[in-house]
């Protein structure tokens, strides 16, 4: 066991033993996490530590972390955080672990308005996006909302770590109250949008530490939280402002029908990274 006693070796060992679990690029990531977590020396900084011995309470405090992973739990929630658009947003396992592709959202909106004063981001989940736009938007007051209790406590932790005070209010989209929600220039939504069935294509690590009700919606209403956010923005979307959608990639045509329904102009389907449909926006008019 020698070899793992020191960072580097540890990394190659790691790369023995989860190679199954995890491809090429994957293995020296997370490796280089769990270490990050254990040793409290900023992941970038590694490789100028590859030969510092780790203690005996480190590298036991490294196996259970293996343990944990070997059980399927996600390396997010392993690691309490998930870093998006360059914070560190806190996680815990009753809060949806933020994707990738939903930083392009965010970037997308800092690209089309360069000021803005006043956002909401409804369905915010771990914050992410709320979080993000505030650090790009510092002087602007921004409302995150979510139903579930779990959601907001994460957001309220993350938000006085990262010292980016956000509006914090609890808001069911599907029977909303709107005494403590603010009118935004901007909305922004990234609602459950999975129908049901597409459960079988889901990973086992997902569908057995994700919070299901942040992901799925019923087979006969994939649309369910955008026709709500639609509704919703009637009240609460100032005139001329604009909604941001994340959506399913399968339903662009269905979202611009939609929308269109609901009376709203410039609307945009924008591709991701991977060529998917995955984002959405319109004006209100």
């Amino acid at each position: 066991m020698q070899l793992a006693r020191s960072i580097d070796g540890y990394i190659q060992e790691f790369k023995v033993q989860f190679s199954e679990l995890f491809s090429e690029r994957e293995l020296r990531h997370v490796a280089k996490s769990l270490l990050e977590k254990v040793t409290d020396i900023p992941f970038e900084n590694l490789p100028f530590e590859k030969d510092r011995v780790l203690s005996e309470t480190q590298f036991q405090e490294l196996q259970k972390l293996e343990g944990r992973l070997k059980e399927g739990i996600p390396l997010q929630y392993i690691l309490g955080y998930s870093y998006f658009a360059d914070l560190k947003i806190g996680l815990e396992e009753n809060v949806l672990i933020p994707r990738p592709e939903t930083e392009e959202l965010v970037y997308w909106i800092k690209e089309s308005h360069p000021n803005l004063n006043e956002i909401h981001d409804m369905c915010s989940g771990s914050g992410c996006i709320a979080l993000a736009l505030k650090s790009m938007y510092s002087q602007a007051r921004i409302q995150a909302s979510d139903l579930s209790v779990a959601s907001l406590k994460q957001i309220e932790k993350t938000s006085k770590y990262l010292h980016l005070p956000l509006d914090i209010v609890q808001f069911d989209l599907l029977r909303p109250e709107y005494s403590q929600v603010k009118t935004s220039e901007i909305i922004t939504c990234n609602p459950p949008y999975i129908p049901e069935d597409e459960r079988v294509l889901m990973s086992k690590h997902v569908l057995n530490h994700e919070p299901g009700n942040a992901l799925f919606v019923p087979n006969n209403s994939p649309l369910l939280f955008y026709e709500s956010a639609l509704v919703a923005s009637e009240k609460l979307l100032q005139e001329n402002g604009w909604i941001y959608f994340e959506i399913h990639e399968s339903y662009g045509a269905e979202m611009l029908e939609l929308m269109t329904k609901f009376g709203y102009s410039k609307i945009e389907i924008k591709k991701d990274l991977q060529g998917k449909d995955r984002m959405m926006r319109g004006q209100k008019t």
